[in-house]
């Protein structure tokens, strides 16, 4: 019989897909066939994400919790910003997976000042040689 692994015990990471656009289009990606510029966010989906996670987050106060944001990248959602304001003040651990090569500089700009402002936020960037 295999043993548990103590560490992943009350643990749950959670993956929210805000966007399905990206400003790449890779040869080698998996979701090539999947992106689509047309679908970059959705506030409505957003705002249940949000709600969902903090009702979880009151459920089980003694559970770690973590959320992975994706895409296509999620900085192609205009959204972003407004999702991490909603999200980072309850305290778990969010991480955004992105290619960091957003069309619009400013939001590598603003992103910096998240990351500063709040310590349970991190980037997990994904290389890209084309």
């Amino acid at each position: 019989m295999q043993k548990f692994n103590p560490y992943m015990k009350n643990r749950l990471t959670f993956s929210y897909e805000i966007s399905r656009a990206c400003n790449l289009r890779c040869s080698y990606c998996y979701a090539l066939s999947y992106l689509n510029q047309k679908q970059t966010h959705d506030n409505d989906v957003a705002k249940l994400v949000a709600e969902k996670i903090a009702k979880f987050l009151k459920d089980y106060p003694d559970w770690h919790f973590e959320l992975d944001i994706l895409g296509g990248d999620p900085f192609s959602a205009p959204n972003i910003f407004e999702f991490l304001d909603m999200i980072l003040p309850l305290g778990f651990d969010v991480w955004i997976v992105t290619n960091l090569i957003p069309t619009d500089q400013s939001k590598i700009v603003k992103l910096k000042e998240y990351l500063i402002k709040y310590s349970n936020l991190g980037v997990a960037a994904t290389w890209h040689d084309e």
